[in-house]
């Protein structure tokens, strides 16, 4: 695996470009998506889709922020292992660096997508 950086990110400094292209914030986020593109490869998982968003849908309406943005949240990964839907998200190792509304985000992730599996990913 080779990885490149790409941009700066509010997040780490850096992007980090993995084998199939994709920009990551972290080289552990690009490595999780090379293991899931071989996992997919070997049609151990399906229907792999990195970054995808999940907004928050409230009584059949997405709300808007003031800046016109949809409410909800973005994840690293999502696919379909089995007949389970998992939803990924890549984290720091220790949880101090999570950032303050990520405890919310998971929370209404968890209510609204009650047929999906959250993993945070800790490696």
């Amino acid at each position: 695996m080779t990885f490149s950086p790409v941009r700066k990110s509010k997040h780490v400094g850096i992007k980090t470009e993995c084998a199939r292209g994709h920009k990551h914030d972290s080289r552990r986020e690009a490595r999780r998506c090379e293991v899931l593109h071989q996992m997919q490869d070997l049609e151990l998982i399906a229907a792999l889709k990195v970054h995808p968003f999940f907004p928050f849908v409230i009584d059949g309406e997405t709300p808007k922020m003031r800046n016109g943005h949809e409410m909800g949240v973005h994840l690293d990964f999502s696919y379909v292992d089995g007949e389970r839907l998992i939803a990924e998200d890549v984290k720091p190792s220790s949880r101090l660096a999570d950032s303050r509304d990520w405890p919310l985000r998971r929370a209404l992730f968890e209510h609204i997508y009650k047929s999906w599996t959250l993993l945070e990913i800790r490696k």
